[in-house]
């Protein structure tokens, strides 16, 4: 991430490439070892091995506004992270 950064961009999307990618990774795998462990790719199997159960009111409430709020955030907080760092390095990010 930081050589990303280092070549242009955005802190934002650098951390959301660079921890994106692992998170591909990891739900590839488990989808694979789900069915090396002989369960069908099916919407029950799924639920079952992982233990998905239904959202309650407090989940729908909160989990969309969670989510909304984080993405404009990480933008929102792009110039405090260019100012520190010009502290850290010494050089600016070009944006």
């Amino acid at each position: 991430m930081p050589w990303s950064i280092d070549q242009g961009m955005l802190p934002y999307f650098a951390y959301m490439l660079g921890l994106g990618i692992p998170l591909v990774i990891m739900v590839l795998s488990a989808l694979l070892w789900l069915r090396l462990e002989g369960r069908n790719l099916s919407w029950s199997s799924l639920k079952e091995r992982f233990r998905l159960n239904p959202m309650g009111v407090q989940g729908l409430v909160v989990e969309p506004g969670s989510a909304a709020g984080w993405q404009p955030g990480g933008l929102l907080a792009n110039e405090p992270v260019q100012q520190l760092a010009v502290l850290n390095r010494g050089n600016p990010i070009s944006c």
